[in-house]
């Protein structure tokens, strides 16, 4: 299980190849203009220009990496056990209804988990317009997997502004990541989630948060193995307690 974004436990990675996560963009094509470097040890920056229409083709016989075969923003590549014919893209405002289900989905979920997480009744129309407007920021990604044009997973991740009396001044955020659940266990989730990495790296992010509620135990294990380490825990209080 994939978590949803309120949570009780906040975690934090350092992007730094070879060390918590080790799947490195490797560019080919008169289109790109990267610099690698270690954002975590590193000021160097990535300069490169990013595109909301590459599309990624799991292929069996590919390596591990993702790598840009054309100048037309296209990346085929992906781990070999992935199932056969699932399509990773950047998302589109046609796939926003259906992203707003799925994230429903997710948060009916959750509550089946922890009973401070309430969805409210017109949850899925507040998502619809929260979806079309991050669609419009230029610091939001959402990558989807499809396969025969069905919708299967999604993970969304924003640049943030942080206060100025901490570091770093800006980091990563995934907000949603969901993976439908006859499709979990396939690595799906997972070459997602180092999709979004490579997207914040290639926009000189050096560290990225996640929320995940205590409660859900597939989500931890699954963060944690992405390299995720909890770092602060969010806490709640009902005033209507008694003991109180």
């Amino acid at each position: 299980m994939i978590p949803a974004p309120a949570s009780n436990i906040h975690s934090i990675i350092c992007i730094s190849d070879g060390h918590q996560y080790n799947s490195v963009v490797h560019y080919m094509g008169e289109a790109t203009n990267y610099q690698h470097h270690d954002p975590c040890t590193s000021k160097n920056r990535v300069s490169r220009s990013h595109s909301r229409n590459h599309y990624f083709q799991n292929q069996h016989a590919a390596p591990k990496l993702h790598r840009f075969v054309s100048a037309k923003n296209q990346f085929m590549a992906s781990p070999k056990d992935l199932p056969k014919g699932v399509l990773f893209r950047t998302w589109n405002k046609d796939d926003i209804p259906i992203l707003a289900r799925l994230t429903y989905d997710l948060y009916r979920y959750i509550e089946t988990l922890d009973t401070i997480w309430r969805t409210s009744p017109h949850a899925i129309d507040h998502l619809r317009a929260h979806l079309y407007e991050l669609h419009t920021r230029r610091h939001t990604m959402t990558y989807v997997a499809s396969l025969d044009k069905e919708l299967i997973g999604f993970i969304t991740g924003s640049i943030m502004q942080r206060p100025p009396v901490v570091l770093p001044l800006r980091d990563g955020l995934i907000d949603n990541a969901y993976v439908k659940p006859t499709w979990r266990g396939k690595g799906i989730g997972t070459h997602l989630t180092h999709m979004m990495l490579d997207w914040f790296r290639l926009q000189g992010v050096a560290e990225v948060r996640i929320h995940y509620q205590i409660s859900n135990k597939g989500a931890k294990a699954f963060w944690e193995r992405i390299g995720f380490r909890p770092w602060t825990v969010q806490a709640h209080l009902w005033l209507s307690d008694k003991n109180v």
